[in-house]
């Protein structure tokens, strides 16, 4: 079923929008769930939590990409689910990647405050564009998709080595580029 249909279903409240939605995205919602969390269990609590969120967005909320706006509720709620379990009794490899990025983050938390999500969207969007192929495929991988280094390894056919000093570049550039584009 295409997105529109599935979002005129929501728009509708029929509970076949619920349905089509897990049918279309199920798999790639728990695959990404799973990664996150690392067990069935969570992830099956934050699928159920992630269509409930859908359905009490739309409407007023009418998503241009369905599947972006599906994604983007089912990491917030895994991300909470693992701030709430305590991300500091995961292995090393399976961290959430953006603890990664809170080196640099953290001590400019007041600062980035002042910024509404549209401007941060917009300012990563550029840089992320602004990446060659080889490192926004392996950034994306990382801290959208989060995939493990093992897994980006895999999947970009790169030693362990190349990865981590990609992720480690990027993260410098994204760094040095918040701080030109005084967001930081």
């Amino acid at each position: 079923m295409q997105e529109k249909k599935i979002i005129h279903l929501f728009e509708e409240r029929s509970e076949l929008a619920i349905e089509e939605t897990r049918k279309q995205y199920g798999g790639l919602i728990r695959s990404l769930l799973y990664r996150m969390l690392g067990n069935m269990e969570d992830t099956e609590e934050c699928e159920n939590d992630t269509y409930l969120g859908l359905w009490n967005s739309i409407p007023p909320t009418k998503p241009k990409n369905l599947k972006a706006y599906l994604l983007k509720i089912a990491r917030n709620r895994a991300l909470k689910r693992v701030e709430y379990l305590g991300a500091s009794k995961r292995k090393e490899d399976n961290r959430i990647p953006f603890e990664e990025l809170t080196e640099f983050i953290a001590d400019n938390q007041n600062k980035i405050d002042d910024f509404t999500e549209t401007d941060l969207a917009e300012c990563l969007n550029e840089f992320i564009g602004n990446l060659n192929e080889n490192n926004r495929k392996v950034f994306m991988l990382r801290y959208w998709h989060f995939l493990t280094v093992k897994e980006i390894m895999v999947e970009c056919n790169m030693s362990k080595s190349r990865v981590e000093s990609i992720l480690y570049r990027v993260r410098g550039k994204l760094k040095k580029y918040l701080i030109e584009k005084n967001m930081l």
